[in-house]
């Protein structure tokens, strides 16, 4: 009987140590499995990131003609106010607006002067 014993003994140190294997072998496996899909994702991915690394993304692309356009816009707006801002900036025009003003002063000049006149009279 003490043989018997000393096998099931050794039988269930086996049996133990063969599900520990198996066990460690289903970690391992799952653990070199994320590693490979990590190695597999990154050789799907390189390309594309080496495009938009080179070109960059098509959002920005994107992005970027919308923000050209709205630039060309802005400056051909700022190119019409340049235009209207020099038209009202011309010697000419200023010395017409200067006489017009000087003219203004020497009307309201004779409107005061014809005031105290008239205020003098009895």
């Amino acid at each position: 009987m003490p043989n018997r014993e000393l096998w099931m003994g050794v039988g269930k140190q086996v049996l133990s140590f063969v599900v520990g294997v198996i066990v460690a072998a289903f970690i391992l496996g799952r653990n070199s499995q994320r590693i490979n899909d990590v190695v597999n994702w990154k050789h799907e991915v390189a390309p594309r990131i080496e495009r938009m690394d080179r070109q960059g993304t098509l959002s920005f692309e994107l992005f970027h003609q919308v923000y050209n356009t709205e630039q060309a816009k802005q400056y051909a707006r700022l190119e019409r106010l340049e235009d209207r801002a020099k038209g009202l900036w011309e010697p000419a025009r200023l010395q017409k607006l200067e006489d017009e003003v000087n003219h203004i002063d020497q009307i309201e000049f004779r409107l005061s002067r014809l005031e105290r006149e008239v205020q003098k009279q009895p």
